[in-house]
């Protein structure tokens, strides 16, 4: 049933590894106790095994199609265990704790029952998990190599059934049209959106490990809240509060961020009790000492660059992108790895003088209301050798955020309800 399912004797077998397992340890210690082969040990290995199966199927399942995405196990890992995998340990707790109960029963098998269908539960859900990855890692080119192979034969066998029905002569005295190249802006505006609008606001905690090249940490915390105004094109606003380390609490810093002109940006340090404005040329300069510079905050005009699709592969796009006016910027160029399914630029990388020299790069990956969200991002400055991790956690959207919680006042007395 696994290989009709799986379409693969291969991936059937390896679905029935965590089950044979759970089987061999728990049926060997029903021996090894001495309790007899009775009539509820003989009904429950029909019902447990059925159930435990499941956690299997939905695991392989779920990693295959996240693989068709990413093309690479590790990174498909990740996104296993943010979501899937997650769905798969509640679901084993909640089962195998639901039947501890009958432990307490008078009847010897109701005992039986509950120790059965926790013990063969939460072995196979273990299993699954921990098992079933580190065999997909070590086999991974074995497994998807065969998966693509059989895709590949199935395609050529559907185009030469098409084409026998279409017929040769007519397809060569009329060449089917190529398939049309996606529009660049568009994918440009929708990675824009993705990454800088979702939701019309939203707030997120934010820890920010800054590494140097010997492996000194810096670590900062602090809460960003961020607000669009109505319409299309829209200007934002943005709002970051501090609360640690303890000699930076309470620094705040604001931006207006602007479509057809310099962003408006300014800073409060509270140990100076000083308010300054940032001028719009330092917004390729370094966020708060770290790697990430107060542009990647905010997001980067669209119109402040020439975009080129330069490949296209079956999992991203690849942008090259090019400043109109180079004297503003410090790198000649930047490209971008931009994920087909999502829109979500995975990679980013700067380059000045033929030499990448600064590298952001996506670790992590959640759905948040509807809207995917990375949640965990790095920057890493190729020249020094140190690098800037960024967390996200509670993430939230459309909360109500108005307009006049970002203006200078709230510099100086951050609004107490949102900053957490």
């Amino acid at each position: 049933m696994m290989t009709l399912l799986l379409r693969s004797p291969v991936w059937g077998l390896l679905s029935m590894i965590p089950l044979t397992l759970t089987i061999g340890l728990i049926y060997g210690v029903t021996g090894l106790i001495g309790k007899d082969y009775d009539m509820p040990v003989a009904v429950l290995s029909a019902l447990t095994l059925g159930l435990a199966v499941d956690f299997a199927i939905h695991f392989l399942v779920r990693a295959r199609e996240i693989h068709a995405e990413q093309g690479d196990w590790a990174a498909t890992t990740k996104l296993v265990f943010a979501e899937p995998a997650r769905a798969i340990s509640r679901n084993v707790i909640v089962i195998a704790l639901g039947f501890t109960p009958l432990l307490a029963a008078p009847l010897v098998p109701y005992n039986t029952v509950g120790v059965f269908l926790a013990a063969i539960l939460a072995f196979s859900g273990l299993a699954t998990l921990l098992i079933l990855p580190a065999l997909i890692r070590v086999f991974e080119k074995f497994l998807f190599r065969s998966n693509r192979s059989r895709r590949r034969v199935m395609r050529r066998r559907t185009a030469l059934f098409l084409t026998f029905l279409l017929g040769g002569a007519w397809l060569g005295a009329n060449p089917v049209a190529a398939a049309e190249p996606p529009d660049v802006d568009r994918i440009v505006q929708e990675t824009n959106r993705v990454a800088y609008y979702q939701g019309d606001d939203g707030r997120a905690r934010v820890k920010m490990t800054i590494r140097d090249a010997k492996g000194r940490e810096r670590v900062k915390e602090f809460t960003i809240l961020r607000r669009d105004e109505p319409g299309e094109d829209r200007d934002q606003q943005f709002y970051v509060y501090f609360h640690a380390p303890s000699d930076e609490r309470g620094t705040t810093f604001m931006v207006w961020k602007h479509l057809d002109r310099d962003d408006d940006r300014w800073l409060y340090l509270p140990a100076l009790d000083v308010q300054k404005r940032i001028a719009a040329t330092d917004k390729r300069t370094s966020f708060v000492g770290s790697h990430f510079f107060y542009e990647d905050v905010s997001g980067r005009r669209l119109t402040d660059d020439r975009h080129e699709l330069i490949e296209e592969t079956d999992t991203y796009y690849v942008l090259k992108n090019t400043p109109k006016d180079p004297s503003l910027v410090e790198f000649d160029s930047y490209t971008m790895w931009i994920h087909k399914a999502t829109f979500i630029p995975v990679e980013v990388k700067y380059e000045k003088g033929g030499e990448v020299y600064r590298v952001a790069k996506v670790l992590g990956v959640e759905e948040i209301q509807g809207h995917v969200t990375v949640v965990k991002s790095q920057m890493t400055d190729l020249r020094t050798g140190g690098s800037t991790t960024v967390e996200y956690a509670d993430v939230a959207y459309d909360i109500g955020l108005t307009d006049d919680l970002f203006t200078e006042r709230y510099l100086r007395t951050p609004p107490a309800k949102y900053i957490r």
